[in-house]
């Protein structure tokens, strides 16, 4: 491998490290987003909303790390419903929040056995009926089952007529501009080929165009 190949392929490397954030040791942060027909869309963060998880829902608590409900409420005053809600889950499916993409998601607390569990409402309003999917990209839990940190993008219809979208981030420090793991590793296996072509073009005798 040459001097200049080595220098290729160690700039591709870098350019994929900057645009996807690998490495990156970014300060944790609490957010939410939403965008939709549902409530006002925005990004929100604690200096407009309260961003509280809830440890539990109706007569369940949560202690097994399968589930997770954050609630959005006004800074100031009471209101009887918060502004938003947000309810995720995989018990169902018999396992804890793990990073990774859930399809087939059904209506959070109706779901069918085998479906992960998805929510949200804004203004005390939200969905009878509902499928969806979810991908989580930090969610760690402490000794008593609570949520410590957590990062998700949510969705709310099929991915061709998505209703409701958003994310939530909650004391994470997942880089904000994380991208779907496919769309990472077909930027990595781009690049890297673009670097074996520059590396053919620049050996000797090599034949151009």
């Amino acid at each position: 491998m040459t001097k200049t190949t080595r220098g290729t392929i160690a700039a591709t490397l870098a350019t994929f490290s900057t645009l996807f954030g690998l490495g990156a040791n970014a300060a944790p942060q609490t957010f939410f987003e939403t965008y939709g027909p549902y409530g006002v869309e925005g990004h929100y963060e604690t200096t407009d909303l309260k961003i509280e998880s809830i440890e539990s829902f109706g007569s369940s608590i949560y202690t097994d790390g399968s589930t997770v409900s954050f609630r959005m409420s006004p800074l100031e005053g009471i209101t009887f419903f918060p502004l938003y809600s947000l309810h995720i889950s995989t018990r169902n499916l018999g396992i804890a929040l793990t990073p990774g993409t859930y399809t087939n998601a059904e209506r959070f607390a109706y779901a069918s056995p085998g479906h992960p569990e998805l929510d949200f409402s804004a203004y005390g309003q939200g969905f009878n009926t509902l499928t969806g999917g979810f991908t989580i990209y930090d969610a760690t839990f402490d000794a008593r089952g609570k949520i410590a940190t957590f990062a998700a993008s949510y969705h709310i219809g099929e991915p061709q007529a998505i209703i409701q979208s958003g994310r939530i981030w909650f004391n994470s420090d997942v880089p904000t501009s994380v991208p779907e793991a496919g769309t990472a590793w077909m930027f990595l296996g781009g690049a890297l080929g673009l670097a074996w072509v520059l590396r053919r073009h620049r050996q000797p005798g090599a034949v151009t165009a």
